[in-house]
């Protein structure tokens, strides 16, 4: 039945009875004889906005009896329907007589003049009759698909050939297993809330992807799609039973294993030779810059900043990938944030520079802590303040500034810009998002930055948002949980050596090529011995004592640990640290994972071999 017609015609009548003028004057139609014929045969009750039953339609009275029950199944609709929005819902109709019969209900709100809620209209279908157990167990196995019946207790009272088949396993042994068994140990369990749901009928359908486990002798992984629903089989007690069906995903499972083979392989053939080559330029620069005519000086300005470019753009793709998969880690450690910020603004100001902008450190509160992974949060700051500066006019000034309110610290990076277009305000922080016009597209970049840096800022417990301002610029800001400093972990890179020799630096790479760029960086302040295998510097490390060691974990698949055990048997306390494309999982005896394309080899090796007179830590982007 079409209910917003029956209330409609309803209105119709009451205008017509108390003499108003309607739309429909024909001779021939009278509204108030449609409405009490549409009473004579539809089922409908007259509820008030609580639920309780004012009145039933004769066609109700006559076709289920005049105190037959409508029982709802799932959370109540009075809410809804008091707002102004129709509802349906699954429930049982009982009559008079003792019988329960599946029903769905159809609730339509009832306005007056002034379209004010008043009533409400329920309007009673019952359901087809269900199909007999066996005649739906025969559809079942009918049916190409993977498939299987399920009790109230998700147990498995029938399943088809296609199942067993997916499963490695006879029909047989399946039978009376619960959900839970065909799922393979190390996965997640079932949701117990999202269960429950589906049974009590909150919910018509459940869908949750998990490995199968298999039978004996089947080695192959195999991923599904489970869609679990309702299902009325039948029986005395009209139970309510679940239709499983299994998907099978594992092809787009590979698919995406391939890609993150990709992305790994992405990571190592693209990275390593780009810092080997920014390394090298650098140094070339660095080095011979007084001797070069000034063209050659710029064409070494250009490479080197291109390479930056490239650099940063694998640096987007690869770390959106792995951030929100999940697989990048995190290393956080308390720190205070006045540090971190004073290291972007020194970080960030030859970027500024390059725009006609400067950065400005506002004053901050000096005893407030956060506790962070020092190098995510640089890359946050690093993220804001290039957009800032590359929105900014010349000659502009981005200020950084930061706050403590309510057990939280909030940093703030002002700009001079233009400010967010209110129609890009809902997709900025949306990969690939960039604003349409031309003047936003010349200042390039990929359009992951921001998306990002909210993955970062979310995985470090904070939060992140922006906001425009009247007189021109825009405010993004970061809020991240002010902490007591109890441990200060330490993220800064120590010297080494003693200073009355150069230092002793064994370094295991794979690549040849950026281990000579390694080398000729550390130049006269430290000697370095290059190892290609675990085994050779192993090897190494029984021979001569070293005061550095670095450790690329990529590409080289074993013999990591053993190494570490003979550092460590024969040369106790001497500094650990990685060095890769990677965030990889280290040994608690490695100090610390530095990442190439995030270093900067000269900052690095000042870090570790100072230069006369320079006795601090110094810190690594």
């Amino acid at each position: 039945m079409d209910t917003s017609r029956a209330v409609s015609l309803r209105t119709t009548a009451e205008g017509a009875e108390q003499g108003m003028t309607t739309q429909t004057d024909r001779p021939d139609f009278n509204p108030g004889d449609a409405l009490r014929a549409m009473e004579r045969h539809q089922p409908i009750l007259w509820l008030d906005l609580t639920g309780q039953v004012r009145t039933t339609t004769p066609g109700f009275s006559a076709l289920w009896g005049k105190d037959a029950i409508f029982e709802v199944s799932g959370p109540a609709p009075w809410a809804q329907l008091a707002g102004g929005e129709p509802q349906n819902r699954q429930g049982v109709l009982c009559t008079p007589d003792g019988r329960r019969h599946a029903a769905l209900g159809q609730y339509l709100p009832i306005r007056d003049a002034d379209q004010r809620v008043t009533g409400i209209a329920l309007t009673v279908t019952p359901r087809a009759p269900a199909a007999r157990p066996g005649e739906f167990a025969a559809m079942i196995d009918l049916a190409p698909a993977a498939m299987a019946l399920l009790d109230g207790d998700f147990r498995l009272v029938h399943c088809n050939g296609a199942l067993a088949k997916l499963l490695g396993r006879d029909r047989a042994e399946l039978m009376g297993r619960a959900l839970e068994d065909l799922v393979a140990e190390g996965e997640p369990e079932l949701p117990p809330a999202d269960c429950a749901r589906l049974q009590q009928r909150s919910i018509s359908l459940l869908q949750i992807e998990r490995r199968l486990r298999r039978g004996p002798g089947e080695t192959r992984n195999t991923w599904a799609q489970i869609h679990l629903s309702h299902v009325e089989t039948g029986g005395a007690e009209d139970q309510a039973r679940f239709v499983a069906q299994f998907q099978d995903v594992s092809e787009q499972r590979e698919v995406q294993h391939i890609k993150s083979n990709f992305v790994a392989t992405v990571s190592h053939e693209l990275r390593t030779p780009l810092t080997s080559i920014k390394g090298a330029l650098g140094m070339i620069g660095g080095t011979m810059a007084d001797a070069d005519p000034s063209r050659t000086e710029r064409l070494l300005s250009i490479a080197v900043k291109n390479c930056d470019r490239l650099t940063l753009l694998v640096n987007d793709i690869l770390d959106m990938e792995k951030i929100s998969s999940g697989q990048s880690r995190f290393h956080l450690a308390e720190a205070p944030i006045w540090t971190l910020l004073e290291q972007a603004e020194v970080t960030n100001q030859p970027f500024g520079r390059e725009h006609g902008v400067t950065f400005a450190l506002s004053e901050a509160p000096r005893e407030a802590w956060v506790r962070v992974d020092v190098e995510r949060f640089q890359q946050v700051m690093s993220n804001l303040m290039s957009n800032a500066a590359k929105f900014s006019p010349d000659g502009s000034t981005v200020m950084l500034s930061c706050g403590v309110s309510e057990g939280h610290v909030t940093i703030s990076v002002t700009d001079c810009g233009p400010g967010i277009a209110p129609e890009f305000r809902e997709k900025i922080f949306m990969p690939f998002s960039q604003a349409d016009d031309s003047s936003t597209r010349a200042k390039g970049g990929t359009g992951l930055g921001l998306n990002i840096t909210r993955q970062i800022v979310e995985r470090m417990g904070g939060e992140i948002g922006f906001e425009n301002h009247n007189a021109g610029g825009c405010t993004f800001w970061v809020r991240l949980p002010e902490i007591a400093p109890t441990t200060r972990a330490e993220r800064e890179i120590e010297r080494i050596g003693d200073g009355t020799r150069r230092p002793m630096v064994l370094h295991v790479e794979h690549d040849r090529d950026f281990a000579e760029v390694l080398r000729m960086a550390f130049d006269r302040r430290a000697v370095v011995t290059h190892a290609v295998t675990m085994a050779d510097a192993a090897w190494y490390a029984r021979q001569n004592p070293f005061d550095l060691v670095l450790i690329d974990w990529d590409g080289i698949q074993t013999g990591g640990t053993n190494l570490l055990n003979v550092i460590e048997a024969m040369q106790p306390g001497v500094p650990i640290y990685g060095l890769s494309t990677r965030d990889a999982a280290v040994d608690p005896r490695v100090r610390r994972n530095l990442i190439k394309s995030r270093v900067r080899l000269e900052q690095m090796v000042d870090a570790f071999a100072a230069r006369p007179n320079a006795d601090h830590a110094v810190r690594v982007a």
